[in-house]
C-alpha cells in the first residue's frame, strides 16, 4: 500500500496534467470545474487543509461579489456571456491555480513521458 507522501503527489501530478489538458480530463469547462474541485477536496483532506481549503473557496467567491456561482458559471454570465468554451476552461484553470497561490500549494508541471 502506497503511503500518503506517494498519494498526495500522485494527486498533485493528476491536478498538474489536468491544466495542461483540461478538456481531456473534464471535457468542458464545467467538468474541468468539477474534476479540480474534487481532485483539489481530496489534496485538502490528505494533508488534512480541508477547512482552510473551504475558507479559500468561500473567499474567493465572495470576492466575485455579484454571484455564488463556480468559475465557469460566473464568467460565462458575468464576465464575458459570448466566451468560447475554451475561455471559459482557460478561465477556470487560472482561478485555480490562484486557490493553489493562496493554499501554497506546489502543482509540479506536466512532463509528458518519452
Amino acid at each position: 500500500m502506497k503511503d500518503g507522501f506517494r498519494i498526495l503527489q500522485f494527486v498533485l501530478s493528476v491536478i498538474g496534467r489536468i491544466y495542461e489538458r483540461p478538456f481531456m480530463y473534464g471535457g468542458d469547462a464545467d467538468g474541468v470545474e468539477l474534476i479540480l474541485w474534487h481532485y483539489h477536496q481530496l489534496q485538502a483532506e490528505i494533508v488534512d487543509r480541508r477547512e482552510e481549503f473551504d475558507a479559500v473557496l468561500e473567499s474567493f467567491t465572495l470576492n466575485r461579489q455579484c454571484c455564488v456561482m463556480d468559475s465557469a458559471g460566473h464568467y460565462r454570465e458575468h464576465v464575458r456571456p459570448e466566451a468560447t468554451e475554451d475561455e471559459v476552461a482557460r478561465y477556470v484553470v487560472a482561478q485555480w491555480k490562484a486557490i493553489d497561490e493562496r493554499l501554497r500549494i506546489a502543482v509540479p508541471a506536466h512532463r509528458p513521458e518519452a
